[in-house]
């Protein structure tokens, strides 16, 4: 857990590193999977395709193959090992296959998938961020502008409130890129 919110939400790799220091990466398919997060957290993907090799054929592998590749700017990579996706899959999926579909330059068909996760969770905000770098890159109208300015703002709102306050978790991360954003 602590190398995925690490990798996607910008947290401090350091309790993962610690953990997984004594857990060798063939433990287990949790371990592999922990090992392959924060590798690419650290960026050092030398032994990435062997730890996702010992995990074998969990879900979550290709989800780390997807994220490698669109790490790497590799979008048909990333749009393959994602695969379809429907409504019953995680949204942190469904937005990163948006990304790729992006990537892709396949901008309506992207903006539906994330547009999907903000429909059955509003307000999330990493869907939000994604939408907004989305709609950027593009000529988004007037509307679409001034609707993504607006979401945005409550996305830094929110991740502004404690933590435990919050509806849905906002990162410092994502409050850094929503400002960004805009």
């Amino acid at each position: 857990a602590h190398a995925l919110m690490a990798l996607e939400f910008g947290e401090d790799p350091d309790p993962a590193r610690a953990l997984l220091r004594s857990l060798p990466a063939r433990a287990s398919v949790d371990a592999a999977v922990a090992h392959a997060y924060l590798a690419l957290v650290d960026g050092t993907l030398t032994d990435f395709d062997a730890l996702l090799a010992a995990a074998g054929r969990d879900p979550v592998v290709d989800y780390l193959r997807a994220r490698a590749a669109l790490d790497a700017e590799q979008w048909p990579v990333a749009v393959t090992a994602l695969g379809p996706t429907n409504a019953t899959e995680s949204p942190l999926k469904r937005i990163r296959r948006a990304q790729a579909l992006a990537g892709q330059r396949e901008r309506d068909a992207a903006l539906r998938e994330v547009e999907s996760v903000i429909s059955a969770l509003p307000g999330h905000p990493e869907a939000i961020i994604v939408r907004t770098q989305i709609l950027a890159s593009g000529t988004p109208t007037g509307n679409e502008i001034a609707s993504a300015r607006s979401a945005i703002a409550a996305v830094i709102e929110e991740g502004g409130r404690p933590l435990d306050a919050q509806r849905l978790g906002v990162s410092p991360q994502q409050v850094t890129v929503a400002k960004l954003a805009l």
